[in-house]
This record gives structure tokens, C-alpha cells and sequence, in this order.
């Protein structure tokens, strides 16, 4: 996950860091929403991954499913699938390849899905916001802010384009 965090977490905590300071907000806040937004990060991040092995919304965007087992990524999904699936050589040989051969691209997603590796990382990503949320959910003010916050949370991990 440190990659992921330092890929997409960082970016989503220098953002609202950069925010708190330009309101005016303390530096305790400061802190700890940067942390909220760097853990968000990490969740989208993972979300993301699922998104671009999964959704067909997708695909017609790109053109194919599977973006990431082309460019041999070794995503959450695919570390999980190498430690829990007898068919790890052969997801690893075909990540290598760097193909774009759809039906090796579909075999690849195929092992990752059948090692719950997705299911897996959609649960992973959750834990990632609802922990992330119960570090700080005490901390804000009872406010629609926070509402719509929080409901911003939820929904980069529950989407599916």
C-alpha cells in the first residue's frame, strides 16, 4: 500500500491540506484531515484498480477491460491472487507479457477473480475509509459539511466507472 499511498494518497492529502491552510484551519485539523485524505487516496486507489478489471462503464471508455494487466501492473488484486492462487506463475507470466491480447488479458482477470482477490480489495478499501472516517469522526463538528463529507467517502470506494 505505500505505493498506492505515495501514487494517489499523497496527492488527495496535499489537496486538502492545501485547503485547510487557505481557510484558515489549525494545524491539529490541518494533520488530521491531510490523514483522512491520504487514507481516501489509498481506498480510491484500490477502487480504482477494481474498477479497471471489472466495470464495462469502463471498457467503452478505454476500449477493453483489463488496462492494468497490460501495462503489468502488480496492483493489491494481483499481489492477493499470487499469495492465494495455485495459478500465480501463470497470472505473473501473462503480467509480464505486457499484453494486449484480450484473451490473456481475460485469463489474467479470470485468476484474480476466482483467488477472491477482488472481493478482497472492494473489502479492503472499505476498511481503509470507514477506519479512516472513525479517526476523525469525533474530531468534526455535527455539521451538513461533515455529511456531505462522509458521503464523499463512500462514494470513491462504491463506485463502478
Amino acid at each position: 500500500l505505500e505505493m498506492v499511498n505515495n501514487k494517489t494518497g499523497v496527492l488527495a492529502r496535499l489537496g486538502i491540506r492545501l485547503a485547510c491552510i487557505l481557510m484558515g484551519r489549525s494545524p491539529e485539523e490541518t494533520d488530521r484531515l491531510g490523514i483522512l485524505g491520504s487514507k481516501v487516496g489509498i481506498a480510491f486507489q484500490i477502487q480504482d484498480d477494481v474498477v479497471n478489471l471489472t466495470s464495462e462503464e469502463f471498457a467503452k471508455g478505454k476500449g477493453y477491460l483489463g488496462e492494468d494487466i497490460h501495462e503489468g501492473k502488480k496492483s493489491l488484486m494481483v499481489i492477493h491472487a499470487c499469495q492465494n492462487s495455485d495459478k500465480a506463475d501463470r497470472l505473473k507470466e501473462i503480467l509480464d507479457m505486457k499484453t494486449k491480447d484480450q484473451d490473456l488479458i481475460h485469463e489474467a482477470i479470470s485468476i484474480i477473480k476466482e483467488a477472491g482477490s477482488i472481493k478482497f480489495a472492494r473489502e479492503r478499501a472499505a476498511e481503509i475509509v470507514e477506519q479512516a472516517w472513525n479517526d476523525i469522526d469525533s474530531y468534526l463538528p455535527e455539521t451538513q459539511g461533515k455529511k456531505n463529507l462522509h458521503s464523499l467517502c463512500n462514494l470513491l470506494i462504491d463506485r463502478d466507472y
